[in-house]
């Protein structure tokens, strides 16, 4: 990958739980109701899957550990996300002496 430098990468595909993937399909076939369109087959047959893409190696990176550490890093996002919503960071103003 990489428009200037090329970078090895994998493409790691980790099956979800079929419980996830019907409840996935389901809000996608809500949605597309909503706006006036059918999702496509292989729209729905690609909900089945988590796809990740990296460049650690697999030694390090084995795919049930890339998973659980994008779940993880999720979870973080959301946290930042909340302490900066509920605690205004982008407002704050600050000066130094």
């Amino acid at each position: 990958m990489g428009a200037y430098e090329r970078i090895p990468t994998r493409l790691i595909a980790v099956r979800m739980p079929e419980a996830s993937v019907n409840e996935r399909r389901r809000r996608a076939h809500t949605a597309a109701k909503k706006a006036g369109y059918t999702p496509s087959q292989a729209y729905l047959t690609l909900m089945a899957w988590h796809l990740f893409i990296t460049h650690g190696p697999a030694t390090v990176w084995p795919p049930t550990t890339v998973a659980v550490a994008y779940s993880l890093r999720w979870q973080v996002e959301l946290v930042f996300r909340a302490w900066k919503s509920g605690l205004h960071v982008a407002t704050l103003t600050t000066t130094t002496k």
